[in-house]
């Protein structure tokens, strides 16, 4: 059985490694970046099931990334997990084709790997 591939973009150590470990062991393949130019290189590069995507990173923010990203991806979804909970963010994310935009002081670890499963299948 094919395993989905995640690329998980984002800088904060503690939460990076905690996500990937549980979306491991629910069965995903997941690639790191931990800024914006990475993540870009990555996308070239390789072909993902979805993205996780942070909005402040080093290098690149997120929107950044997900404006450029989306001119050739339309299908790809993308999940934006970030601290950033404006409605000028919101709204440009929307505006940019993310599938979900979650603020990370208001979903746990559990909910966030269920907001993947739901997106992904």
């Amino acid at each position: 059985m094919k395993k989905n591939r995640i690329l998980f973009v984002e800088d904060e150590k503690d939460l990076r490694e905690t996500l990937q470990e549980a979306l491991q062991n629910n069965k995903f393949e997941v690639q790191i970046a931990v800024n914006g130019e990475d993540a870009l290189e990555l996308l070239k590069n390789n072909n993902y099931d979805l993205i996780i995507l942070d909005i402040i990173l080093p290098r690149k923010n997120g929107l950044e990334v997900l404006e450029e990203f989306k001119k050739d991806n339309k299908d790809v979804p993308v999940i934006l997990l970030t601290n950033l909970s404006s409605s000028k963010n919101i709204q440009k994310a929307l505006e940019l084709g993310v599938r979900n935009y979650l603020v990370k002081s208001e979903y746990g670890l559990s909910e966030i790997v269920e907001k993947v499963k739901e997106v992904i299948s």
